[in-house]
């Protein structure tokens, strides 16, 4: 947490001036660009200065990711945490027609993972008995999920506006 609380505008302006870019020049100096994970890290640090709960529970969320950490389980997730998985089999071979009918996936990464990924997308690992499902479901084994590097963009995309509305309904005057 920083020492410092920034003002209700320091953390909206944080968040708007944060882009996400698929420019491979951009993308080579990632450091340099604001992250959306610093600007949640302002956001989480003014929720918890001014005691807003919901707000802070938001930012813990979305910098750590959506687990229970007591029950090793997911907690509740935004429907805009659901993005489309690409699958493929053993032989690296795109599953397209698996993909259009099971392609949702809830992506409970925190930020910085996802952030991490932008330029390339995200292979995902996932659960035993999900692979089992959709391997059966193709008749051929599906080794895992991908999500696109344009669909991680509009998932920050989204946070990121997520983010700016929670702080433009906070109101200005209780604080």
């Amino acid at each position: 947490m920083l020492t410092k609380s920034c003002s209700l505008k320091e953390v909206v302006e944080t968040l708007e001036s944060v882009s996400f870019t698929s420019s491979e020049t951009d993308l080579e100096n990632q450091e340099e660009l604001s992250s959306l994970s610093a600007a949640l890290e302002k956001l989480l640090d003014f929720a918890q200065a001014h005691h807003l709960v919901a707000l802070e529970q938001f930012a813990l969320n979305e910098l750590r990711g959506y687990t229970d950490s007591q029950q090793g389980s997911s907690a509740a997730y935004p429907s805009y945490r659901v993005v489309s998985l690409d699958y493929f089999d053993t032989g690296g071979q795109a599953m397209p027609s698996l993909s259009a009918q099971y392609g949702s996936y809830p992506l409970l990464n925190g930020l910085h993972k996802l952030e991490l990924h932008l330029k390339n997308g995200l292979a995902l690992n996932l659960p035993s008995p999900v692979l089992n499902f959709l391997s059966q479901a193709a008749n051929r084994e599906v080794r895992g999920g991908h999500v696109a590097p344009s669909r991680l963009q509009a998932l920050l995309e989204s946070i990121r506006h997520e983010a700016i509305g929670k702080l433009k309904r906070v109101d200005s005057s209780l604080l």
